[in-house]
């Protein structure tokens, strides 16, 4: 059964002559072959191991075939199967015996499984927390606890009263996170707009989800602690499970923030309601969206350049979802952020394209976002698009298949202006303020003027703003940037 189902999924990326024209035939035996021992097999509770295994690697199979139905019931069924055996529970009944490490990796990777892939517009994710979950497998240990500054390390954590539950600790923190946004964007799909500000809203509870991993992910994995682009290829090829994790959390991290200040949930007119919104939320949403963006683009460009292959179908996607971003900043009335985003929204189609030529049903998603580019090219100014291709490209399992959105879908318009609030200078000066000749006016530095990169005070978010080139680029206003992390 384990083995069948391994082969159904790596036998179609095999070149080897013994399959030669029979290699479909072949996939399609495994395939059929491997469900049918599943099913035998299920009642018994000394092959779970093996049974959860094997619907994860059919369940990959069936990702990589762009059959999304066939994925679903792939790990619905081996979800249920874990919760009727007691493998997953909840509530005062949960064991608390520690389950074999193989055990525990099988359920931890329905879970990402689940949170990827399940928990799209069109259906609903099994696992409906992270509460009913064994305790997390051992992470990959850190570049640092193998090197010299092991000690400094310790001292580290100990003084800061951290424990470091390892990288893919936290990258499964955030894919609980990513869940929820999942649950939102269906919501607002469907017609249930909210005020993000308000204090109960969806928005604010994903926030704190967020802010709360900011508080406990140790120093060790930030990224100006990691010095991932300081590191030669021996280095990282050595700790390669280390650095394909990390990888993951940061480009999960940043995704969740883009997406959740979308300009296309804030700005845009969806379902053709107008709402009233408040512009320093406005300001706020911008100026996050552009931030992790940039983020985004810096992990990939890292990746690229240093020529470290990922593998991960999903980092594809969420490279994906993150050039509809750009795609809208690529339409400011700032120019410079417009340039800016149009040439990051080629390195992200760029990395797609890459992907797709490993991951074949990655070649659907390069094609909608090809469309995507190409729908500027219409004579109505300012450009629109249609809202449906946009849905898809922030959907996982319907970017990667070939079938379109159903439903109706309208066109959104693509100007988009990303200054909701007035600095001071433009508006009443102070009392006794001595306003400049028109020869003076030049040296006139205002707040939309201001490098927010300098700032020595901002250590917020994951990383070292001091080492992401080219953001000064952005001009971006003080407004969005208040606390330390």
């Amino acid at each position: 059964m384990l083995l069948r189902s391994f082969l159904a999924l790596t036998v179609k990326y095999s070149d080897d002559d013994f399959f030669k024209d029979s290699k479909n035939a072949a996939v399609e035996f495994y395939i059929r072959s491997s469900r049918e021992l599943i099913f035998s097999q299920m009642g018994d509770s000394n092959a779970a191991v093996n049974v959860l295994t094997a619907c994860c690697l059919l369940s990959l199979h069936d990702i990589a075939d762009s059959n999304k139905v066939r994925a679903w019931m792939t790990t619905g069924i081996a979800v249920r199967l874990a919760i009727s055996t007691s493998i997953l529970t909840s509530g005062p009944g949960r064991s608390i015996l520690k389950k074999p490490d193989a055990l525990q990796r099988c359920c931890w990777s329905l879970f990402i499984l689940d949170k990827i892939y399940n928990s799209s517009f069109q259906t609903l994710p099994a696992i409906p927390e992270e509460a009913v979950m064994p305790d997390k497998p051992v992470s990959p240990p850190t570049p640092h606890t193998a090197s010299d500054e092991g000690l400094e390390y310790q001292r580290m954590l100990h003084n800061t009263g951290q424990v470091d539950e390892g990288v893919t600790s936290y990258f499964m923190q955030l894919l609980s996170a990513w869940g929820s946004l999942m649950v939102y964007l269906k919501n607002i799909r469907q017609g249930q707009l909210e005020d993000a500000w308000s204090p109960n809203s969806a928005y604010q509870q994903i926030k704190s989800l967020v802010f709360r991993f900011e508080t406990v992910l140790p120093e060790v994995h930030r990224f100006r602690n990691t010095k991932f682009h300081e590191r030669n290829e021996s280095e990282r090829s050595t700790a390669r499970n280390y650095w394909a994790a990390w990888i993951s959390m940061q480009m999960v991290y940043h995704v969740i923030q883009c997406i959740l200040h979308h300009p296309f949930l804030h700005l845009a007119e969806i379902h053709r309601k107008q709402r009233l919104r408040s512009p320093s939320f406005l300001q706020h949403a911008t100026d996050q969206a552009i931030l992790h963006s940039a983020w985004v683009i810096r992990i990939l460009d890292l990746c690229m350049d240093h020529n470290f292959a990922v593998y991960d179908p999903f980092v594809g996607h969420l490279a994906a979802m993150t050039a509809t971003v750009l795609f809208f900043l690529r339409f400011s009335r700032d120019g410079t952020l417009a340039t800016k985003a149009a040439k990051d929204f080629e390195v992200c189609q760029r990395f797609v394209d890459r992907m797709a030529d490993e991951n074949p049903h990655l070649q659907h998603t390069k094609s909608k976002l090809t469309r995507l580019a190409q729908s500027t090219t219409q004579e109505i100014q300012p450009p629109k698009v249609e809202t449906s291709l946009l849905w898809d490209l922030l959907d996982y399992a319907a970017s990667s298949n070939p079938s379109e959105s159903t439903g109706s879908s309208s066109a959104v318009e693509l100007n988009v202006n990303t200054q909701f609030l007035s600095s001071p200078q433009a508006n009443t000066p102070r009392p006794n303020e001595v306003f400049p000749s028109q020869d003076q006016a030049g040296m006139e530095v205002s707040m939309t003027d201001f490098q927010v990169w300098d700032d020595a005070s901002l250590t917020f978010d994951m990383v070292d703003f001091s080492t992401l080139p080219d953001v000064t680029a952005l001009n971006m206003p003080i407004s969005w940037s208040n606390g330390h992390l």
